[in-house]
């Protein structure tokens, strides 16, 4: 599903002067499905990854992996400007 939704995106903002897809109807429904994957599949590690590993471990695995997921996202969230700055 995330596959689909990417070039989805890509065709409500490209051409620059004319859009394949011109309603914002489609961005929306791209950017919500991108957002509540991105939730579930980041979630989903989080939850499952201590009942994965002996008791003794548990702590351990769970202690990375909100900073971690915080990391990932921050790196996106100020790499992504510079990319869709115009050179």
């Amino acid at each position: 599903m995330r596959l689909l939704l990417v070039p989805l995106m890509m065709l409500c903002a490209a051409p620059r002067n004319h859009p394949v897809l011109t309603n914002e109807a489609w961005s929306v429904i791209a950017s919500l499905g991108l957002g509540l994957s991105n939730g579930y599949f980041g979630s989903v590690p989080m939850i499952t990854a201590p009942s994965r590993v002996a008791d003794h471990q548990k702590e351990l695995t769970g202690m990375p992996t909100l900073p971690t997921e915080s990391v990932c996202r921050s790196a996106v969230g100020i790499l992504s400007p510079a990319k869709t700055q115009p050179a």
